[in-house]
């Protein structure tokens, strides 16, 4: 076989690498193997900065009254000065070793510890007993004498060879080179149970300085306050403020704009037709983590249509505004898991919200009755206030027995409904042989304890006082739990000119909505409101009467509504009630 020169050069490279690496590990093999126990890390450590190693011999199981086992010392430095109690235990002897003595072994065996116990002289109380172990395995030219003992000062005291003893534990045991015999009974010994480690407690701190860190840094910054000091400061600011001075202190930081979200802003959500589009994109898309903010966070939304010029150009501008409204609710109700209020100045078709408890909203726009279906009990279990607005809502007993199916059902406000009675041939049922829807909604609710009614001053409009009294006087007891019956009536101040149209009652209560007061739980009106009302209570009667048996009360008094009602009772012209409010003017 021909084998080019530098590859046969390449083979006897490697076969002498071979052949060296053998020779090593025979020469391992013949070193003594060492065992070492956790009870001797202390000497062992000591042993690797100084190149000395311990080799203890094994002799077997030590009875009571025997010394403890002999322990050989191997060691390649001079003029080395150990202390017996840096030792894991008595057995081991202190040793002084000179240059002409390196490499040498030594079997040092300690005295028992009760012979020498109390007395102070170091030279008494160790006895160095075979200090040669083996004349043949001794270097040439070494002299069998004793080796003289260092005394015992510094860092390794006597009072320290207790508590290392108790820490440590017994005398590790290693094979004895000179002992080959008895290596299969060293290694069968068991090892020393290891120490229980416990685990530290660790703690991550987040240090900011006042005009950066105690090292200098290569770019010079300026002096900046902490960040949790900074979002203190932007929260007291933006307390009293209005929701656009809020979106600015917002875009300090990131910190501020997630404090001010969370805290101010959408808790309670308020917003318009266009505001609803950026806001449900705005969760559709996460935009700077909004979406798990708004997803705990908000409770109460808000969403109403804009002013509207013409009076009587309401109903199409609803409809345009549900048109582009309805689309855009679904989708932010949709991530929106913790709302619990909801007012929306619209029909809101098409909506399930099992976990809703308040709820405001128009129904119908053309003098219609309630979906089917919508108000099915499945669907609102946890609904406990609902308000439903008018003029253009018709409250028939069919509607009343839906609502009363409700299960959680507490309070209803009706504002400006359009009662229709149904005709009825049953004996009994009302004075003029009619069904009174309101008599239906309190014979079958279980749950029911406030009915409120929100009407007007307006003689011919829908939603005028007087028609409601009379449908009021004729309520009687029923077996269900009594509940409270009011009735608000809103009317102009001196002030204000013109005439009042119910979609403006409508719209008064959805802004009474929006800062939860259309309750009327507290009797309170802005000073600058050109609408004031007057809070009336009925008492079913029984039997039914045509007597007025209600309890006046509000923040107006009543004796303010009365020359306000004779000046309606003037004649009004039929023209009038076609006019724009510009016209009047």
């Amino acid at each position: 076989m021909n084998v080019k020169p530098h590859k046969q050069s390449m083979s006897e490279l490697k076969l002498r690498r071979l052949t060296e690496h053998n020779q090593r590990l025979k020469e391992d093999l013949e070193r003594p193997r060492i065992r070492v126990s956790e009870a001797s890390q202390s000497l062992i450590n000591y042993c690797k900065g100084t190149r000395d190693y311990l080799v203890p011999s094994v002799w077997g199981p030590v009875s009571k009254g025997e010394d403890p086992p002999p322990l050989f010392f191997v060691s390649a430095s001079p003029f080395l000065h150990l202390h017996s109690h840096c030792f894991p235990s008595p057995s081991l002897a202190v040793c002084d070793e000179s240059p002409e003595a390196m490499g040498c072994v030594y079997e040092v065996r300690m005295m028992s510890w009760a012979k020498v116990q109390g007395r102070s002289d170091v030279e008494s109380r160790w006895k160095i007993l075979d200090a040669i172990a083996d004349h043949e395995q001794r270097p040439q030219g070494f002299p069998p004498t004793t080796i003289p003992l260092r005394s015992t000062r510094g860092f390794f005291s006597s009072e320290r060879i207790g508590t290392h003893g108790k820490t440590h534990g017994s005398v590790m045991t290693i094979t004895n080179p000179w002992s080959w015999r008895r290596l299969a009974d060293a290694w069968s010994q068991p090892a020393s149970a290891r120490a229980v480690v416990k685990p530290r407690a660790r703690r991550v701190q987040h240090i900011e300085t006042i005009g950066g860190g105690a090292t200098p840094t290569t770019v010079p910054l300026a002096a900046r306050l902490p960040t949790e000091l900074v979002v203190h400061i932007v929260l007291m600011a933006a307390d009293d403020a209005s929701t656009r001075q809020r979106l600015e202190l917002a875009r300090v930081s990131r910190a501020c704009h997630r404090a001010i979200l969370s805290t101010l802003l959408l808790p309670n959500v308020r917003l318009y037709a266009d505001q609803l589009r950026a806001f449900a994109i705005a969760l559709d898309k996460n935009r700077l983590g909004i979406r798990d903010l708004a997803r705990m966070r908000v409770r109460r939304l808000t969403i109403r249509a804009g002013k509207v010029e013409g009076l009587f150009d309401a109903s199409q501008a609803q409809v345009r505004f549900e048109r582009h409204m309805l689309p855009f609710l679904r989708l932010a109700l949709g991530y929106l898991d913790a709302v619990q209020g909801l007012v929306v100045q619209g029909v809101p078709k098409g909506l399930e919200l099992s976990g809703l408890r308040e709820m405001a909203c128009i129904m119908g726009h053309w003098g219609g009755d309630v979906q089917r279906g919508f108000w099915q009990p499945q669907s609102w279990t946890e609904l406990r206030d609902l308000q439903l607005h008018g003029p253009h809502f018709r409250l028939t007993p069919q509607t009343a027995a839906t609502l009363a199916a409700l299960p959680a059902l507490k309070r209803v406000a009706l504002v400006v409904p359009a009662i229709v009675p149904q005709a009825s041939d049953v004996e009994g049922l009302q004075v003029a042989g009619r069904i009174n829807p309101l008599q239906v909604l309190l014979d079958r609710s279980t749950s029911l304890e406030v009915l409120l009614l929100v009407a007007h001053a307006e003689r011919d409009y829908v939603g005028y006082a007087e028609r409601y009294r009379a449908w009021l006087r004729t309520l009687r007891k029923s077996a269900a739990p009594q509940a409270t019956i009011q009735m608000v009536t809103v009317f102009r101040t001196e002030a204000a000119a013109g005439r009042m149209h119910p979609c403006e009652v409508s719209d008064w209560m959805m802004h009474r909505a929006q800062h939860r007061q259309h309750w009327f739980d507290t009797e309170s009106t802005q000073p600058d409101e050109a609408l004031e009302y007057v809070l009336e209570r009925f008492e079913p009667a029984s039997p039914a009467s045509s007597l007025p048996t209600s309890t006046t009360g509000g923040s107006t008094p009543f004796g303010i509504s009365t020359p306000h009602a004779r000046r309606q009772e003037d004649l009004i012209d039929p023209a009038e009630l076609l006019a724009d409010e510009s016209d009047d003017n």
